[in-house]
């Protein structure tokens, strides 16, 4: 008997948590019968007892999930490669405990090295996978991925000619739901003046080198803006505890222009950027195709050592359509207290950038639509 579409079991795997989000949340509106289970990383770090942002996101839609915690590819190149391998050997038995029980009819991966395995062996299984690669330059896990995955989907048009096969999908990168949601759920950010507002962001995780400029350069930053800070939660360097005390210690007038969180949930992230003038932010692909969707001008501050430089990559597309600059951390603070005095005095000329459909329509696409008929569209298991 053929299976159902409403009942297909699927299991996502994150390695890029807020697509992969996006997706489950359009298939769970639109295919409302579809059994989902996600393997990912429970814990932001191994050792370290902060919760995941994928886990507590998966926790909130009240999704499935199980935990694995294999070796990334350079471990391998440490002293300690023979317990690597034993935690390879580990990870590999317990994701096929979870095939065994689970049964699923399709994989969907957003890679990393926690989707290689599980893909792998979704292969040896003959599981069909269907993979999306977030970035313009594939890392080592989808580049191996992409070999043997039933389909491929694609953010970027210039990522074609780094994976060789004749059937790609330029899907684009899902984007969340939550981000045009103009309403706060759970906080609440009161603007007493007419400056204008910064959302300042280094990801789920935060971006300590970011919250070293800005703590440098915040007095000078309130006096002419209001800004709304994400740190992340990172307890080796304990960035929110010591702005937040920064904040406390600043003049009432001044220190009311300062909104820090360590984290933003979801249901509040469109709030922020609604409400932003200018975001100031890593430039993941998640990032890049969120300023696109909300056509917000940005300073995009790429991480030096992403893989292949794949940040600055998505940095200079955005900076040539212009609509944001770039600046280099390892600079001075001052020289980014600068970059965003001189963008909020262009700021209507790059949102103006948005404006050139022709450049834009490119990287704009349905693309948790686009992802989700890719798998539904799978032969299925008779």
């Amino acid at each position: 008997m053929e299976t159902s579409l409403e009942s297909l079991k699927l299991i996502v795997t994150g390695g890029h948590p807020t697509p992969s989000l996006a997706v489950i949340d359009y298939i769970r509106r639109m295919y409302p019968k579809t059994d989902i289970l996600f393997i990912g990383k429970k814990y932001s770090y191994h050792g370290n007892d902060s919760l995941s942002f994928e886990f507590k996101e998966i926790a909130i839609r009240n999704v499935k999930f199980e935990q694995v915690n294999p070796p990334r590819s350079t471990s391998f190149l440490t002293p300690f490669f023979l317990l690597e391998i034993g935690n390879l050997i580990l990870t590999l038995i317990i994701i096929i405990k979870i095939f065994l029980k689970f049964k699923p009819d399709a994989i969907l991966t957003f890679g990393g090295y926690v989707g290689l395995p599980v893909s792998f062996l979704g292969f040896l299984f003959r599981i069909p996978v269907v993979m999306h690669e977030q970035t313009v330059i594939p890392g080592i896990a989808n580049s191996i991925i992409a070999k043997f995955a039933s389909k491929v989907c694609i953010s970027f048009p210039e990522t074609e000619p780094f994976i060789p096969r004749k059937e790609l999908v330029v899907s684009g990168n899902p984007v969340r739901e939550e981000i045009f949601k103009q309403k706060a759920t759970s906080i609440n950010i009161d603007i007493k003046n007419n400056l204008p507002i910064i959302y300042i962001t280094g990801g789920s995780l935060g971006a300590h080198a970011v919250n070293l400029h800005i703590e440098n350069i915040l007095p000078k930053l309130l006096a002419f803006a209001n800004v709304i800070h994400q740190t992340g939660n990172i307890s080796e360097f304990n960035d929110f505890k010591r702005l937040t005390n920064i904040k406390n210690s600043l003049d009432n007038t001044i220190a009311e222009r300062y909104h820090v969180f360590d984290h933003i949930p979801s249901t509040d992230i469109g709030y922020v950027f609604h409400k932003a003038d200018l975001v100031i932010s890593r430039s993941g692909a998640n990032t890049f195709f969120e300023i696109i969707a909300l056509k917000k001008p940005c300073i995009l501050i790429p991480l030096p050592y992403s893989s292949r430089n794949e940040q600055l990559k998505h940095a200079e597309i955005l900076k040539k359509l212009g609509v944001g600059a770039i600046f280099n951390q390892n600079e001075r603070s001052e020289k980014l207290l600068q970059l965003i005095n001189e963008t909020l005095s262009s700021i209507d000329e790059k949102k103006a950038g948005f404006i050139q459909k022709s450049k834009i329509d490119r990287y704009q696409h349905n693309a948790a639509e686009t992802i989700a008929q890719q798998i539904f569209s799978l032969p299925r298991k008779k």
